[in-house]
C-alpha cells in the first residue's frame, strides 16, 4: 500500500495524476483529512 511519502513521490515524479487507483484513493483520504483539520481550526 502507498504511503504519503510515496504518493509525494508519485505526484513529484508524474506530469498528471492518470488512472492509478490508489493514487487517488490516497489523495480524497489526504483532501478529506484536511477538510476536517480546516473545520476544526475554523470552529474553535
Amino acid at each position: 500500500m502507498m504511503g504519503l511519502k510515496e504518493l509525494l513521490k508519485y505526484f513529484s515524479e508524474s506530469e498528471t495524476i492518470g488512472e492509478n487507483p490508489e493514487a487517488i484513493q490516497l489523495m480524497r483520504y489526504y483532501s478529506r483529512e484536511a477538510q476536517k483539520i480546516t473545520m476544526q481550526i475554523n470552529t474553535q
